[in-house]
């Protein structure tokens, strides 16, 4: 297996990354400077008989403001003679001030400022700074984390500021200051070896080996010849243009390699990582690569404004932080098939919206893949954004045809809440009424030993419906078989040993059943078979309760499962203490053992001194365990004072911030008390234990007779399928809890977006015990 020799490395001594940070604010500052006093404009230039005559420019709404037309004369730049400039380019990028003579020969003295230039003032100054800042912040974020992994860390915070600080210089690069134009030559390929090391560490990380790369100090020679070659430059003017290809085909070979690098490590591991890390790094890089810098190369001219081109690489630092520290990464098929989803319907939308507008509008082709872009992107964050809604906000995603599943999950929901089987069919008749508009629906019983039919019930209860369920046709019709009868359906829903039950829909006056409405009646009889036998089992113990409670006694079977629930509990106290406390306590007394044979005195006091520490430590534990059986303080001083000495407990030993609203509830049952003390217990033990979280919320409010109990915390979160049934007070108790007082827990989360927790109770007395059995 690969050595992983980056497991070694620290995180950046702090000295050292403030003087990157100082050095990064002040280079920042300065280079937005620069782009501030001196806006970009754009003016294209020819010389006609010794004079400068405009004859194009990037903004012409600009243009239109200030008065500047195709054939006036360009006299001064900032103040400077255009005669006196350097005409590599023939366009004139930035300026704070022009002088030019119309053709009638009127002086136009214009002092530009980006409150008339918006656009370029977004795209060279606003955009720029606002990336600055937030990478900024982001580093900082990133540098106070805690991982093992410090060496991907270090590289991706290099790479970061390395990013921020090259974009900040584009419009001095355009100006041709000389600290702009170094920084952003350099810069764009320190970007690239960068992100060379960064995956060698990742690779590192995976215990992957990345091919092709043996020594990195070897890269970074590039980027220090290029700095060199920068500065030569400016001592060499004539070596300007054939270092601005050198930076170009530098920049492309690194691309390729990394490219390259890529493609040859999946085709040897087959990791899906890789995979996702190849198309984070090509999608960004295609419009800067495919618009800007092939057309520079092959036909000296640009296809695409480069600044357009290059936010879109401004994506990839954020996109790394994604894989350093995002989790789902490493179980990243679902989120594979749902990217290729979302982007081949954003794709084609995206294209049918371009064509539309073209034809209509007929705009420059600039602008078309501008709206493009922006079409596809839009569209792509707004598939994400309706499917956090969703989950949000609905528990059931609508179908695509009609509303059935929503519809069986909500006759799901309905039909569980009923305790007898009577009215548990009277619900589910409803429903076929409501949902599939039958004439008229029918719940017949069939006895399998005396092969007889009887009609329980009918909805409506004064229809004359035709019951045309012969023996041999409901002794062979299986469970969820649904057969067609001339005007109706049958279709057994639950079958015993003795007895099965069946429903039998008139149909007459709306027709057949489409497919959907058919499918939802296959999925409800498969739910209701089982609810049937339950709702029965349930009806049962009702019933023998109900017998019990007349004769004011207790059940034997009720007594035996208290009985051996209450010595399952005291078995896995005991197990805990004896896995805790009593092993630290025979560590003691061996130690106490050793020092019996001790003659020295000074060492004798140590020790005792450590074992006076150790049994503190011991006292503490076991008071907390006591704490935990019997809060203290709770019948004494009552709810809120017990809660509040929770609650300093909880914030000495967590490291996330408690938000806590308790108001004074006053409740008819002292038991009610307790369940909430257990309750917020439970919850904020699973927070300390399991949430990573960085804040938690408990809210508590009455609520009718009851409480309203609300938690939130913004940590880990989890799968509520993967949640089986503990004998320690953990989730599913805490259900069974509330439920005894005839409450409701709903519990919302997902992994990675942390945990919701409402609880409500409506009154808590003792009459709610007696009122279930009356129902």
């Amino acid at each position: 297996m690969y050595k992983r020799l980056s497991m070694g490395i620290k995180r950046i001594p702090l000295p050292v990354f403030l003087i990157t940070l100082i050095a990064y604010v002040i280079a920042s500052v300065y280079l937005l400077y620069i782009s501030y006093t001196s806006p970009v404009i754009g003016l294209t230039i020819t010389k006609n008989d010794g004079h400068w005559i405009i004859t194009n420019f990037d903004f012409p709404d600009w243009a239109k403001t200030v008065d500047i037309k195709k054939g006036d004369i360009l006299l001064t730049v900032n103040d400077v003679p255009v005669s006196q400039l350097d005409h590599r380019t023939e366009v004139i990028r930035t300026a704070a001030s022009l002088s030019t003579s119309d053709q009638n020969g009127k002086l136009h003295m214009i002092n530009i400022t980006y409150h008339e230039l918006p656009y370029s003032f977004f795209y060279y100054f606003l955009l720029p700074f606002i990336y600055s800042v937030a990478i900024l912040c982001i580093v900082i974020l990133l540098y106070r984390v805690h991982l093992t992994n410090f060496a991907s860390l270090n590289i991706l915070l290099y790479f970061l500021l390395t990013v921020a600080i090259t974009y900040a210089s584009v419009s001095a690069l355009i100006q041709q200051n000389p600290i702009g134009v170094i920084i952003n030559s350099t810069g764009m390929i320190t970007c690239l070896v960068l992100l060379i090391h960064f995956l060698k560490f990742y690779f590192d990380f995976l215990q992957l080996e990345l091919p092709h790369i043996k020594k990195m100090i070897w890269y970074y020679f590039i980027p220090l010849l290029i700095f060199l070659l920068m500065i030569l430059s400016f001592v060499i003017p004539t070596i300007h243009d054939v270092n601005t290809y050198i930076i170009l085909i530098t920049f492309m070979t690194l691309l390729l390699s990394i490219i390259y690098i890529l493609l040859t490590s999946y085709y040897i591991y087959r990791k899906k990582q890789i995979m996702i890390i190849f198309w984070g790094i090509i999608f960004p890089f295609i419009p800067f690569f495919a618009l800007y810098v092939l057309p520079m190369l092959l036909f000296h001219t640009e296809w695409i404004n480069p600044i357009i081109s290059i936010v879109f690489i401004l994506i990839i630092p954020f996109f790394f932080i994604f894989l350093q520290f995002v989790q789902r990464l490493y179980h990243i098929s679902y989120h594979i098939s749902k990217l290729r989803y979302y982007t081949f319907f954003a794709f084609f939308t995206s294209i049918w919206l371009v064509s539309g507008v073209y034809f209509l509008t007929k705009p420059s082709l600039q602008r078309i893949i501008m709206m493009g872009i922006f079409f596809f992107l839009s569209l792509l964050l707004l598939f994400y954004m309706k499917e956090k809604i969703d989950y949000m906000n609905r528990k059931m995603i609508f179908s695509p045809k009609g509303d059935y599943i929503h519809l069986l999950y909500t006759t799901i929901e309905l039909i569980s809440k009923e305790a007898t089987i009577h009215s548990l069919l009277k619900k589910i008749a409803d429903q076929f009424l409501h949902i599939v508009k039958a004439d008229a629906v029918a719940c017949i019983k069939y006895d399998m030993a005396l092969h007889k039919t009887e009609l329980i019930l009918t909805e409506p209860t004064n229809y004359a419906l035709e019951v045309d369920l012969t023996p041999s046709l409901a002794k062979g019709l299986k469970i969820g078989e649904i057969i067609k009868q001339k005007d109706g359906y049958v279709f057994c829903i639950h079958q015993n040993l003795t007895i099965k039950y069946f429903i039998r829909l008139n149909c007459r006056q709306r027709g057949n059943l489409k497919k959907e409405e058919l499918l939802w009646i296959e999925l409800l009889v498969i739910y209701m078979n089982q609810s049937i036998e339950n709702t029965q089992m349930i009806q049962e113990i009702l019933e023998e309760l109900q017998k019990f409670k007349t004769k004011n006694t207790i059940p034997k079977w009720l007594e035996k499962l208290m009985w051996i629930e209450f010595e399952h509990e005291k078995s896995q106290l005991s197990q805990e203490l004896h896995d805790t406390i009593l092993q630290e306590q025979i560590f003691l007394i061996r130690k106490i053992d050793q020092l019996s044979y001790e003659k020295n005195p000074v060492i004798l006091n140590k020790e005792i001194h450590k074992l006076h520490q150790q049994l503190i430590h011991v006292n503490k534990k076991l008071r907390q365990y006591c704490e935990c059986l019997k809060p203290p303080l709770f019948n004494t001083l009552g709810l809120e004072t017990a809660l509040n000495r929770l609650f300093k407990q909880v914030e000495e030993r967590s490291t996330f911030t408690l938000i806590r609203m308790i108001k004074s509830i006053e409740l008819t049952d002292a038991h009610l008390e307790l369940l909430i003390y257990r309750l917020i217990q439970e919850m904020l033990n699973n927070a300390l234990k399991h949430s990573n979280a960085t804040y938690v919320k408990i809210e508590l409010h009455p609520y009718n007779k009851g409480f309203h109990l609300f938690y939130m915390d913004n940590g880990v979160g989890f799968d509520l399928t993967t949640i089986k049934k503990k004998s320690s007070f953990g989730l599913l108790g805490m259900k069974e809890r509330v439920a005894a007082f005839n409450g409701e827990l709903i519990i919302d989360t997902y992994p990675g977006e942390g945990v919701q927790i409402d609880v409500r109770i409506d009154k808590g007395d003792d009459n709610d015990y007696d009122s279930n059995f009356d129902n």
